[in-house]
């Protein structure tokens, strides 16, 4: 048992081939708990090699041997890759409560999310603003209630990301393209002039903007949106001239 804690890939499956015969020929106590910890310690080893249904085997002799590891995040994370969805939801939404850690609760409500879960991720992401209210959650909140068509608390949520100077780029981006695709063009604009407000880096080459005339052509450009206009065109330009001389040649 000391052994798995320290070995990986090849030595870690030649230890565990020893204790499999060790724990059949039954020369030495195994404890349930010892035989799930191997077993489990094994398929964790397994779904990193992307070894699938080799580890989905041995998580489950592990369950067997010891219901703890029934709700924990690999097991539903195999349960996924051997295509047991349905499984997996319950996996992670059993056993919730605060003496779990916000990165836990995190990663099973991300889960949930990728699998459509949205009413027990949003039950998830309740509990970990319970647990800690700086932890920020705010973009998987918007995508549940997006996904309910409430467009507008969707767009509240993004805008409390929008007051954080870290990342500020990434979080305009996100509340324009929010507003790009479920509200008004004069929302649309604002949050494109904005973002744009940023810098040139925010979008150097105005493909955004390009977005924004193709879903609300009437809108006014401004000085700095031709800019990157120009240097989208500039661009293509001596791309052309690049593959026109190559071709020459």
């Amino acid at each position: 048992m000391y052994q798995s804690t320290l070995l990986w890939s090849d030595e870690l499956t030649e230890l565990f081939v020893r204790a499999q015969t060790s724990i059949k020929e039954e020369k030495y106590s195994w404890s349930d708990e010892n035989i799930a910890s191997i077993y489990y310690t094994v398929a964790r080893q397994q779904y990193y090699d992307e070894d699938y249904y080799s580890a989905y085997e041995n998580i489950t002799v592990a369950v067997g041997h010891d219901k703890n590891y029934e709700s924990s995040i690999e097991y539903a994370n195999i349960l996924i890759e051997v295509n047991k969805e349905d499984e997996a939801r319950a996996v992670l939404a059993k056993e919730l409560d605060t003496s779990l850690t916000t990165w836990e609760l995190n990663q099973r409500a991300q889960l949930l999310l990728d699998l459509e879960n949205f009413d027990e991720a949003f039950k998830i992401f309740t509990l970990i603003n319970k647990k800690d209210s700086s932890f920020n959650n705010n973009s998987e909140l918007a995508r549940i209630m997006d996904s309910y068509n409430k467009h507008n608390e969707a767009r509240n949520y993004l805008l409390k990301d929008t007051a954080n100077e870290w990342q500020k780029e990434k979080y305009l981006l996100a509340l324009f393209l929010h507003d790009l695709n479920y509200h008004g063009s004069d929302t649309a604009h604002s949050s494109y002039n904005s973002l744009r407000n940023m810098g040139f880096s925010t979008d150097p080459f105005a493909i955004y903007r390009l977005k924004l005339f193709i879903n609300h052509p009437h809108l006014s450009w401004k000085g700095q949106d031709f800019v990157g206009l120009f240097c989208l065109l500039l661009f293509l330009i001596i791309s052309l001239l690049i593959v026109l001389t190559v071709a020459v040649q």
